[in-house]
């Protein structure tokens, strides 16, 4: 009896999957509702004298072991202190 309960609860299963429509996920609609957009800061305007700053600041940080150079490089390491012996000047 069990068996045959089985078997016939199989089979009424399959006529209603046979169209695949028992074979999509459902999935309830929930209204989602997205975050709130954030805002972004306000842009910055930089005098010439604090890009100026920031500049020499990186320079700073950047080259400080840069000068420890093998002898087939002295001239390049004197264009370099040239050059930032220029730019700090103006």
């Amino acid at each position: 009896m069990a068996a045959e309960n089985r078997k016939k609860s199989i089979m009424e299963h399959l006529a209603r999957s046979s169209d695949n429509l028992n074979f999509q996920v459902k999935r309830r609609n929930e209204a989602v509702t997205p975050p709130a957009p954030q805002s972004s800061p306000p842009p910055t305007v930089d005098t010439e004298n604090s890009k100026k700053r920031k500049i020499m600041e990186h320079l700073a940080r950047s080259t400080a072991d840069s000068f420890n150079f093998s002898d087939d490089t002295q001239q390049r390491q004197q264009q370099i202190r040239d050059h930032l012996r220029i730019t700090e000047s103006i």
